[in-house]
């Protein structure tokens, strides 16, 4: 038995359901024989069922202890795939810099539960000079990848924005743990010609497809978990997982470090975002909206009254306006404005892009070598400013 990483229960024209986050307390892990036992019978299951599985690492108690218990819980979670048969390579990790290096999380990953992804959490404002070097020097190591996507945010304004906590297995996406969703990949530059004219038609048709095939690979979703089956009926998440950005730019020979290259590539992902919110929207009202916007009505909190009545009226009046089918809808990684061959730094002018997205995803990065550590770390900075922006594009859209 395998992780496997093509585990579709249900798929639909591409569209693929998520596999497992769970967050993990290692210090309790470490002190409790019910709670190593519960997390073993969890792997072994999701193992047998042939879930794929990323594991959000937490400690109670930040101390010098820490690698001890994180040495612990991968020797005890390799132990629990050893008996499933199955392979540790497809399991992910997310382990925070600041609270085990990210140098020592690797080597202690690799030696006691086997190679595999590691995604390390960076608190931009705080990260040590020598953590990033650490990153830094681990750069062509395509198994550990950075993530600092402090939020998951929705277009609808009506539907707050939720901390990204865990990272999807497979699909790389940074996202609440125990959260359900639908990946639809979309590569932009396959709907161009060689000079980089875009078939604008196929590709709006190619959204609203995307949207379509999501929601009903929702409908038939057979999720791994308690805790997935309710998030997918309650969110119906969807990844339109744009790539393909950077490859665009290449083909139209556009100066990427141009005020104009950036204008024209972000009308392009303005009009996908906005094909597929409209899509969505029209999906809400044949087939009902997203359960989200049903539950967040503040006026199920309140007495009975005309207070909450008003309350009542004025959030169906909104709700109405801006309804949509699902919480989320597109996904665009940091590496995607980049062409395929080598990263040219100059196109990191084009990550004021990801403002777009409801969150990202950190699959394996391109060719990084040559970059020096001012390089790679002003570059990861850059986009985590960028994604950090896009809470007060939200505050403002909520409050309007």
């Amino acid at each position: 038995m395998a992780f496997d990483r093509d585990h579709t229960p249900f798929a639909i024209d591409g569209a693929c359901i998520s596999g497992v986050t769970l967050a993990v307390d290692a210090t309790l892990i470490h002190q409790s024989q019910a709670a190593a036992a519960y997390l073993r019978q969890q792997i072994l299951d999701l193992a047998m069922a042939g879930s794929s599985l990323s594991v959000a690492v937490r400690w109670s108690c930040s101390a010098r202890s820490n690698a001890d218990t994180f040495r612990f819980l991968c020797d005890w979670m390799g132990e629990a795939l050893d008996d499933a048969g199955a392979r540790s390579c497809n399991i992910g990790l997310l382990v925070d810099a600041m609270s085990l290096a990210p140098l020592t999380a690797w080597e202690l990953r690799d030696a006691h539960l086997g190679t595999g992804p590691l995604h390390v959490s960076t608190s931009q404002q705080l990260l040590q000079e020598h953590l990033w070097e650490q990153l830094w020097q681990q750069r062509s190591n395509a198994m550990i990848r950075p993530a600092y996507v402090p939020f998951v945010s929705s277009q609808c304004r009506l539907l707050p924005v939720e901390t990204a906590n865990g990272v999807i297995p497979c699909m790389d996406i940074q996202a609440p743990t125990g959260s359900a969703w639908v990946n639809v990949p979309v590569d932009i530059s396959s709907f161009a010609d060689i000079d980089g004219d875009l078939d604008e038609e196929a590709l709006e048709a190619a959204i609203r497809a995307g949207v379509e095939a999501g929601d009903e690979t929702h409908s038939h979703a057979c999720w791994p978990t308690a805790q997935m089956r309710h998030d997918g009926w309650l969110n119906r998440r969807l990844a339109i997982n744009l790539s393909g950005i950077g490859t665009l730019v290449q083909r139209r020979d556009a100066d990427p470090t141009r005020f104009r290259t950036l204008d024209e590539m972000c009308r392009l992902i303005r009009r996908i975002r906005d094909i597929a919110l409209t899509q969505s929207q029209r999906l809400a009202s044949s087939k009902g909206n997203v359960p989200a916007l049903e539950q967040g009505d503040p006026a199920r909190l309140m007495p009975g009254g005309q207070t909450r009545d008003g309350w009542s009226r004025r959030w169906q009046q909104e709700v109405a306006a801006t309804a949509v089918r699902h919480r989320n809808l597109l996904v665009i990684s940091p590496w995607s404005i980049f062409p395929p061959d080598a990263a040219d730094l100059r196109y990191a002018n084009l990550l004021p892009l990801l403002r777009y997205a409801d969150t990202c995803s950190f699959g394996p990065p391109p060719d990084i070598a040559a970059w020096n550590l001012k390089n790679f770390k002003s570059f990861h900075q850059q986009a985590a400013a960028v994604l950090q922006q896009r809470g007060h594009m939200h505050q403002i859209a909520v409050h309007a």
